[in-house]
Formats: structure tokens, C-alpha cells, sequence
């Protein structure tokens, strides 16, 4: 691969997708990989003006663990980056954030309009109930798109024995 490859290719992933690290903890049969974040917070926990969130992240959350695609081939032990599409997260918050609430003040001004008081309180809750049901189904359309699944981008440290750093481009 050449050099200008590389470094466009790089550019474009940093400008354009969030990246974490983590480390591998087990391996799938089908050769995904189940990571655990490295840190957490903003990552100065050691400068003075940091904000400290890994440390209450340590003392009050057990261990998170994510499911991501592996085409680095990490192996359990190595510390990785995990590369997430910026625009997937905005579209995941969007979607378990965002339409349960648009959904409710819809469903609450079509009820007011339609029944006064008692028809808000009704068409809010329905209309924030109907998400509950339409949610998961768009979420697994969404979920889908091999696109916006995460997965490991590099193997940062390769404790594997004998084993190489790798950069999966």
C-alpha cells in the first residue's frame, strides 16, 4: 500500500468516525471480538484541568463489554481501536433519543387538538408508546447496514506471542 494511501485513508477516518481504545477479551466462533474500553472521559486524568471520569467510571461501573467486527484479527489480550461512523452515532442518539420525545409532543398537540386536556395526556402516551413498538423494528434495519456496525480498526499492542502490531486499512 503506498504512503499517500495510508495517510488519506487515515485522515479521512479520523475527520469522520470516533475512535476508542480498547481491549480484546474473547473471541466468537464466527471471528468477532468482545473488547472492553481502555479509560474513559476525556483522557487527561492525569493533568490537573481533566475531568476526572474515568476515575468514578472505574469506582461505580462494572466492566463494559461490546461486540465489534474483527478484521484486524486481534486476539484476546491486545489493545485495540475501535472505529465507530461519526454519523452512526448521531443517527443511534437520534433514534433512541430524539423520536421517543418528538413522538410524545406530536402525539400530545394531535391529542389536544382532537380532545382537550384528556386527549393530550391520551395521543402523548400513545404516540410515546407506539415508539416502544416501532423503535426495535427500525433499529434492526439500521443495525443491518454493515456500514455502521463498529469494529477494530488497529491493533495498538499485540501481547499475542510473537505477534506484530497491525494496521487494518
Amino acid at each position: 500500500m503506498n504512503a499517500n494511501f495510508a495517510k488519506n485513508h487515515s485522515a479521512e477516518r479520523t475527520a469522520e468516525t470516533i475512535e476508542q481504545v480498547a481491549r480484546v477479551v474473547a473471541l466468537t466462533e464466527d471471528g468477532r471480538a468482545w473488547v472492553e474500553p481502555v479509560g474513559g472521559g476525556c483522557g487527561r486524568c492525569h493533568e490537573t484541568e481533566g475531568c476526572k471520569k474515568a476515575h468514578l467510571t472505574r469506582m461505580f461501573a462494572s466492566p463494559r463489554r461490546f461486540l465489534v467486527k474483527n478484521p484486524a484479527l486481534a486476539q484476546p489480550g491486545n489493545e485495540v481501536i475501535i472505529i465507530l461512523p461519526a454519523d452512526s452515532l448521531l443517527t443511534q442518539s437520534i433514534l433512541v433519543y430524539l423520536w421517543p420525545l418528538a413522538a410524545l409532543l406530536l402525539g400530545a398537540l394531535a391529542g389536544k387538538f382532537l380532545a382537550d386536556e384528556g386527549g393530550a395526556l391520551a395521543g402523548g402516551m400513545l404516540a410515546f408508546g407506539a415508539t416502544f413498538w416501532l423503535t426495535p423494528k427500525i433499529w434492526v434495519r439500521y443495525l443491518a447496514n454493515p456500514a455502521v456496525e463498529p469494529k477494530i480498526g488497529k491493533v495498538v499492542v499485540n501481547s499475542s506471542p510473537g505477534g506484530k502490531s497491525c494496521d487494518w486499512t
